[in-house]
């Protein structure tokens, strides 16, 4: 939430990274925790539920091409 939070932060350089070389670890319950936390009420006055929904639908794109699910 954080990397959504600051372009500046470290977190945000990170997911940059992840997006860029197309690297991420995701397990459907790593993916339900996000969602649930980009929707919770005190974030709003940070971020619009529509720009959670484009961060979010960004990294199911990429779970459909190139998602290693981890199996734990």
């Amino acid at each position: 939430m954080s990397a959504l939070l600051s372009k500046k932060s470290l977190p945000f350089q990170v997911v940059k990274n992840a997006f860029y070389h197309q690297i991420l670890l995701a397990s459907d319950e790593t993916l339900g925790e996000l969602k649930r936390v980009l929707m919770r009420k005190k974030f709003d006055k940070y971020l619009s539920n529509e720009e959670r929904y484009i961060f979010f639908g960004a990294v199911l794109d990429y779970g459909g091409k190139n998602y290693y699910y981890t199996i734990f």
